[in-house]
């Protein structure tokens, strides 16, 4: 009886646990609207009174403060990187304490700060603050932020604090963000600029397969901002960039396709104008031969990278950029003539590779390695890139979207979670009822 107890109070945490992290995780362009300087300002009024706190148990101090009031000014700068947030300005010599985090829902940003008085006469004197940045779901951006506590503390050598009672009037506000500071990825799209997309030829592009789409940004000539979904259409001008699980096959004017990778930037111009800022893509065209598809092209159709212009002759290819721009241009069918930054021209109209360094240099073509192989087989597992084209050209049904089989999963999980405890608690009433009946027998 105890241990059905025990196991019922055991899964109605577990359930209530489960359904409590389950929740919208903010992308990490979203997040990065939090990024910029926030200003913290304020006064403490009544300090007298704080005076006679500190000179009784258990702070015993013979310091005290100075008239008028004590003024506090603090600048940060946050930043995020990697999945989490750090801060730099002036003053954080005498921080103690910051915290940073997002509501397990993404409804909330929260930040918690505790800094030393540097030059108050009363030693370990401090001031702890907490805020909350709301998320504002129209505009996918969180919004300004409010300062919901805010303390006079003694901050002990462990960082501990105990309150004083201090009347302080604290202003938080978000200055916003910093230009000059680099940035790694690009700006959100609160800081995009159209593209003007009247040099550009009209393309009819289409989302062949996408795997967890929270994972991949879609952002249009206009600068709005979509999560992709199969079958989805694009037109000219459209920027796509995967993050760390996100894979992705487009559809271009139903000639050829693009594979893109985790961790890639890329601009789809035209059908004949693909940017490839940074990541790994596999082209490959849908028809046999290229001179089945090079009439159908309305220019000459050309990959750009930051070391190079490809002008491709067909038909499969992979491009792979590094962060610092070296590229690497890895041909298995058809033919490619690059022209470098420095105006060198290679051409490969055999199986080979390229390798571009970060200052525009080039070797010439190569042999393919077995590397070069297997990054061939990194784009052709069924269980990331589902082949979707029948033998009659027809599409199949496929369930090539991660975010599908994550959501089936949670479902069934939780479903036995919830219906767990339940059960229990039929046992627990059968087994009640039984001993009461023999105690009446």
């Amino acid at each position: 009886m105890k241990k059905s107890v025990l196991f019922l109070l055991f899964y109605s945490v577990v359930a209530l646990s489960f359904l409590h992290v389950q929740g919208d995780v903010r992308t990490e362009r979203e997040l990065r609207t939090l990024e910029g300087t926030y200003l913290i300002e304020g006064t403490v009024a009544n300090v007298d009174q704080v005076n006679v706190a500190l000179g009784r148990s258990p702070y015993f101090y013979e310091e005290t403060l100075d008239d008028p009031a004590i003024n506090i000014a603090l600048q940060i700068q946050v930043t995020y990187r990697d999945g989490h947030f750090d801060i730099v300005g002036d003053g954080l010599s005498e921080l103690t304490h910051f915290n940073a985090s997002v509501a397990t829902d993404g409804s909330a940003f929260y930040l918690s700060i505790r800094q030393r008085i540097g030059d108050s006469q009363v030693p370990n004197i401090g001031v702890s603050y907490d805020a909350t940045v709301p998320f504002d779901q129209p505009l996918m951006r969180f919004e300004n932020p409010v300062l919901t506590r805010s303390r006079l503390v003694i901050i002990s050598t462990e960082g501990n604090v105990s309150n004083l009672p201090a009347d302080i009037n604290m202003t938080l506000t978000f200055l916003g963000r910093d230009q000059d500071t680099p940035l790694d990825e690009e700006p959100d799209a609160s800081l995009c600029e159209p593209l003007d997309v009247t040099m550009y030829e009209p393309l009819y592009g289409r989302i062949v397969m996408v795997r967890y789409g929270r994972e991949i940004t879609m952002r249009r000539a206009d600068c709005s901002e979509a999560e992709p979904r199969r079958n989805m259409f694009f037109s000219e001008g459209t920027y796509f960039e995967t993050q760390a699980e996100g894979y992705l096959e487009l559809n271009l004017n139903e000639s050829h396709r693009i594979r893109v990778r985790p961790n890639t930037k890329m601009l789809v111009g035209t059908e004949t104008m693909v940017k490839v800022e940074q990541g790994r893509t596999l082209f490959n065209t849908l028809v046999d031969t290229w001179d089945e598809i090079k009439d159908q092209l309305t220019g000459d159709y050309q990959v750009e990278t930051p070391m190079a212009v490809a002008g491709i002759r067909g038909t499969t290819f992979i491009v792979d950029v590094e962060e610092n721009g070296e590229t690497t241009f890895i041909l298995f069918e058809g033919s490619i003539e690059l022209l470098t930054n420095l105006n060198e021209t290679v051409l490969l109209d055999e199986p080979g590779r390229v390798f571009i360094d970060s200052q525009g240099e080039t070797v010439g073509v190569e042999p393919l390695t077995a590397e070069d192989h297997l990054r061939y087989d990194e784009f052709h597992d069924d269980a990331l890139f589902p082949e979707e084209v029948a033998e009659d050209g027809e599409e199949t049904q496929s369930d090539a979207s991660g975010d599908e089989d994550s959501n089936l999963i949670f479902a069934i999980i939780l479903i036995v979670v919830l219906v767990s405890p339940i059960v229990l608690l039929l046992v627990i009433i059968i087994k009640l009822k039984r001993r009461f009946t023999k105690r009446k027998g």
